[in-house]
């Protein structure tokens, strides 16, 4: 079976590709449908008869994520190449990320106490 792939979306598949996470763009985009289905069915076993809740921020006065964004002026996603963490190297890995982020907790942990 053959799928048509947006390229903006084969452009994210190849990134995650180049990050280390997935051995082919096919690996990655299995990953994601087999996401996407078990969310499909996990909301099939919830049925409702309700539109979903927005997402809330948690605040003393709790406020619609879109209604939060508009008073901050943040425009919505249009690719996800947006989110591109352009501070960490390319050559070092996801991994190499994730340690980076941890340990960094724990420097943080160790500071406050």
């Amino acid at each position: 079976m053959a799928l048509e792939i947006p390229s903006e979306y084969e452009g994210v598949l190849n990134d995650a590709v180049a990050s280390g996470a997935f051995a082919t763009p096919q690996d990655a985009l299995r990953h994601a449908l087999a996401t996407f289905a078990k969310e499909r069915a996990s909301e099939a076993r919830q049925p409702s008869t309700e539109t979903p809740p927005r997402l809330k921020r948690q605040t003393s006065k709790a406020t619609d994520i879109d209604e939060l964004a508009r008073k901050q002026g943040v425009p919505p996603l249009k690719d996800f190449r947006q989110l591109e963490a352009s501070f960490w190297p390319a050559d070092e890995s996801v991994d190499d990320f994730i340690q980076a982020i941890r340990e960094g907790h724990q420097d943080d942990g160790a500071r406050t106490r």
